[in-house]
């Protein structure tokens, strides 16, 4: 008879409530590593974009042959002067947002993989095989925990060595103190 229901209505009407009242916080670590990922992938994009454009300044014009008055003739060399001015704005930008992200906690698991994902682009392979693995391997497990909605493992981790480590406390759970406690050792 409807063309909505009774729930969507609701649901639509407080979907609009929420983004005033109720809303959660957001996580400034998320944004500010969201904002340096963009900013990092634009960078990097531009730098692959200015290579192209000097190799074929080189090949075609013998670029560093050319005079600064033949060199400023060219459009190309032109591009290649504005991506560099690009470049810098981009590379000052980023250095204030990565000098500000570790006083930043993040306070979602989107917070966490957003600063994790920049680690992982500040180290190169190149530089630290080990570590840019370990990160990478990081993320995907944060991905399957978020997946499976699983925060908390109650199986005891394995060491490097093989054994099985202690069994994290859910922060839920008291700690026993019967043994710090001598009216708890007689009853025993």
């Amino acid at each position: 008879m409807f063309s909505k229901s009774r729930h969507q209505t609701i649901a639509s009407d407080s979907s609009s409530l929420s983004s005033d009242f109720g809303a959660p916080p957001t996580d400034e670590a998320h944004a500010l590593s969201s904002e340096w990922l963009i900013r990092h992938a634009e960078h990097e994009k531009l730098i692959r974009r200015w290579q192209r454009l000097e190799a074929r300044l080189i090949r075609d014009y013998d670029l560093f042959k050319l005079s600064e008055r033949e060199r400023a003739s060219l459009q190309e060399a032109s591009d290649l002067d504005a991506i560099n001015a690009r470049l810098f704005t981009l590379h000052a930008q980023n250095q204030k947002r990565l000098a500000a992200l570790p006083r930043l906690a993040a306070t979602t698991t989107d917070g966490v993989v957003s600063k994790l994902s920049v680690a992982l682009a500040i180290i190169q392979p190149e530089e630290s095989r080990e570590a840019h693995l370990l990160i990478k391997s990081i993320l995907r497990d944060l991905e399957i925990v978020a997946q499976n909605g699983q925060y908390y493992n109650s199986k005891p981790a394995m060491t490097a060595s093989g054994s099985r480590t202690a069994r994290p406390r859910s922060p839920n759970r008291k700690r026993r103190r019967h043994h710090l406690d001598p009216e708890m050792k007689s009853e025993r």
